[in-house]
């Protein structure tokens, strides 16, 4: 009888050894890489419009880092691909710009860039945010008319 209990603890130790040192490693694996995103997780905060001064503020309202490399904006006839510091903290933000030294709101930096269009001040723009694939649609973002200083927030 002894012998058994003895094999018994014996087994259900390494198991849980094992179990412990999965999750701390899936765990420490979660924390350091950064995940793909899908439709919600990063979300247009701000949009500003009118030629060489237009940019959008991409949040991420997730608890993980987000990476957006490969990810497109488009305007529904042009596409352009974001370059640039691609990679968002958890309920942080990215500034983009259509030129890398367009200005920024607040005290957020330009850390990411898209060429070829600028999001139109008259508005009734769509402005898409996409995967790499541009097979998913993250976010999208209806404008309406604004002037020079104006930006188009979402609350």
């Amino acid at each position: 009888m002894r012998g058994k209990r003895m094999t018994r603890r014996l087994l259900v130790l390494p198991i849980a050894l094992f179990a412990g040192v999965f999750a701390a490693t899936w765990i420490f694996l979660d924390a350091r890489e950064a995940a793909r995103p899908l439709p919600g997780d990063v979300v247009f905060l701000r949009l500003a419009a009118g030629g060489g001064a237009s940019w959008i503020q991409l949040y991420n309202r997730t608890d993980h880092r987000i990476d957006l490399t490969g990810a497109v904006v488009s305007d529904g006839q042009h596409i352009s691909t974001l370059e640039g510091d691609l990679t968002i903290d958890a309920h942080d933000t990215l500034l983009a710009s259509r030129t890398a030294t367009a200005g920024a709101p607040g005290p957020a930096r330009t850390r990411a860039f898209w060429r070829g269009f600028s999001i139109s001040k008259n508005g009734g723009e769509i402005v898409l945010l996409m995967n790499r694939e541009r097979d998913t649609m993250l976010d999208f973002l209806q404008t309406v008319p604004m002037d020079a200083e104006q930006y188009l927030a979402r609350v």
